[in-house]
């Protein structure tokens, strides 16, 4: 079993091996966690190894992702729900480079990965914010769900786009973070600039 958990944090890297005992079967669950941070994104993944499976109860709201939880603990739940796949398919590029124009699948600009994403759903979207934009319907920001694409007024009205994750947090390819990369939708930047959000999948 994997179970991956992102925050923001800065300035460590470590790796630590974890070991939980079972006491009722007398078996053990090796854990291997390894940290990265990537742009002042941790970025952990752990392999535990056993015979027992260790599941995580759901804890949160009516969307499945708890409050105030990483966007990808909550997909180690297992929602099988087409949008929590969709999130879970956009983390896979996190760390991919941002090249203007790119849509994939070794380098994006912001609304080429959010095309080349939903694309591999089915769902296509023209390579150009204003048009995904328009695209979908309107979603209050109070009620985001994971898969929502949410748009920015950054260097021009609806000049950026990302992916919703859930727990506040967003995947994105942004221009000067050189990569793709989760930021939180409270960050001092994207705070202020936040034009909406649209739902392409009902």
């Amino acid at each position: 079993m994997k179970l991956t958990y992102t925050k923001i944090f800065s300035g460590l890297v470590f790796s630590s091996t974890i070991v939980i005992a079972l006491a009722s079967q007398r078996e053990c669950a090796k854990a291997d966690t390894i940290t990265q941070v990537r742009e002042g994104v941790v970025i952990r993944s752990t392999n535990m190894v056993g015979k027992k499976t260790i599941k995580v109860p759901p804890k949160g709201n009516n969307n499945g992702v708890s409050k105030g939880s990483s966007a990808i603990s909550s997909y180690s739940r297992g929602d099988s729900s087409i949008a929590a796949s969709v999130t879970a398919y956009a983390l896979k590029f996190i760390g991919s480079p941002y090249v203007y124009g790119a849509e994939g699948p070794r380098a994006f600009d912001c609304s080429g990965f959010t095309r080349y994403v939903y694309k591999n759903f089915g769902v296509n979207l023209d390579h150009y914010t204003g048009s995904q934009f328009r695209s979908g319907v309107s979603v209050a920001k109070n009620h985001l769900q994971p898969g929502d694409l949410v748009f920015f007024n950054t260097q021009s009205p609806i000049g950026h786009v990302g992916i919703y994750l859930g727990g506040g947090d967003f995947i994105h390819a942004p221009s000067s973070g050189k990569t793709v990369t989760v930021t939180s939708l409270n960050s001092s930047y994207y705070v202020k600039r936040y034009a909406g959000a649209r739902r392409l999948l009902r």
